[in-house]
């Protein structure tokens, strides 16, 4: 089975088949113009990386154009980055555009998983694009990055399609998020088959995970309930990496690099989402989130739904910390005297009782194990 090409079908049929007259086929997707912004999908290549080799499809939505990169921009796409759900804004250089860009890595065994997601991801991009381009116009003078249909004109009514993200995804967005602890719980036991010890925390409303980053300190990556500004509640995902710069000056064009390489050629993980700098931790972080209508209440889709995320996490922590520190995970990786759990348990002396105060699930016995 050609596994990207199920993608852009399951795409074509849930978006453009009733709306072709709007629509533009060429090799391997389509361009849509859903508004007066075109998104174009297509696969554009492979990954043969992993054990198996992967689809690459990408989906981007035009946002604005003629903005050049300054302290400003950078900080201004910065701070949309931080409220980013299944995308990401990203700066392209050779024209000085900006793009909402979605790209996912598909095989035959997370294929439902993803493409339900890239599903989910090209509705929001639609909305997110005309948000973005409206702050980024009237800030910095950029513009509208509007086109025309090679046919049919520019669109001034846009895609009944557009009504679904108030129908269906906004109709949820008041209710308690429906990820519950056994989710959480398939996503570390799928990261930590043989138990995580300290390196994971988790409860009813999320799960909190150490990975290794270099041989002394780790990344922290969080998965729990939240609302999100524009969609209510759903799954926040944030990824934090210890990057540290010597000046301010130097992450701007770092996260801008990044995203344009992890949204458009391709994704540690999975690339749904975007970077962007904490200056006050001084950390890169990754963030995405998922509405609680991307939840699949139906069991075998939800698993899979749940091993995709685990996979992406566990990914874009081992890739990252390769590519920041050089250190490359082995089997001593896990040592669980680096996590800062266990730098807590040693500053509590082993005091079951402040460890309860403080929140964390740890087991004595595994420490004195280790302590051997």
């Amino acid at each position: 089975m050609d596994v990207g090409q199920f993608c852009v079908d399951q795409l074509i049929f849930g978006f453009v088949e009733d709306d072709s007259d709007w629509a533009v086929m060429v090799p391997g997707g389509y361009d849509w113009w859903p508004t007066e912004r075109r998104q174009s999908v297509r696969i554009i290549g492979r990954d043969t990386t992993d054990n198996s080799p992967n689809s690459l499809v990408s989906i981007q939505t035009d946002v604005v154009r003629d903005l050049d990169f300054t302290w400003e921009t950078a900080t201004a796409l910065g701070k949309l980055s931080k409220q980013a759900s299944l995308s990401g804004l990203v700066w392209f250089p050779e024209d000085n555009s900006v793009r909402l860009c979605t790209l996912m890595k598909v095989q035959e065994e997370n294929l439902m998983a993803v493409s339900t997601r890239l599903i989910l991801a090209a509705l929001l991009q639609i909305d997110e694009a005309a948000r973005a381009a409206e702050i980024l116009s009237e800030k910095f003078d950029a513009t509208n990055f509007s086109s025309e249909h090679p046919n049919a004109g520019f669109r001034v009514t846009p895609s009944p399609v557009t009504q679904a993200l108030n129908s269906l995804v906004l109709s949820q967005s008041s209710i308690a998020p429906p990820w519950s602890e056994s989710d959480f719980t398939t996503i570390n036991n799928h990261i930590f088959p043989s138990g995580a010890g300290p390196f994971a925390n988790l409860g009813e409303s999320g799960l909190t995970v150490e990975f290794p980053f270099h041989t002394d300190f780790t990344s922290l990556s969080r998965v729990w309930h939240s609302r999100h500004p524009f969609y209510g509640w759903g799954l926040m995902i944030e990824q934090e990496f210890p990057v540290n710069y010597a000046t301010d000056e130097e992450y701007f064009p770092v996260v801008i690099k990044m995203n344009l390489h992890e949204l458009t050629v391709i994704p540690r993980g999975q690339g749904v989402g975007a970077y962007w700098w904490n200056r006050d931790k001084r950390t890169i972080v990754w963030t995405s989130f998922i509405p609680n209508w991307g939840y699949k209440a139906e069991p075998q889709l939800n698993h899979a739904h749940q091993i995709l995320l685990a996979d992406a996490l566990e990914d874009k922590a081992r890739l990252l910390c390769k590519d920041f520190t050089g250190y490359e995970w082995d089997e001593d990786s896990f040592d669980p005297r680096r996590t800062s759990t266990y730098k807590l348990f040693e500053v509590a002396g082993g005091d079951e009782d402040l460890m309860t105060a403080l929140g964390l699930k740890i087991l004595e016995d595994h420490f004195k194990k280790n302590k051997e």
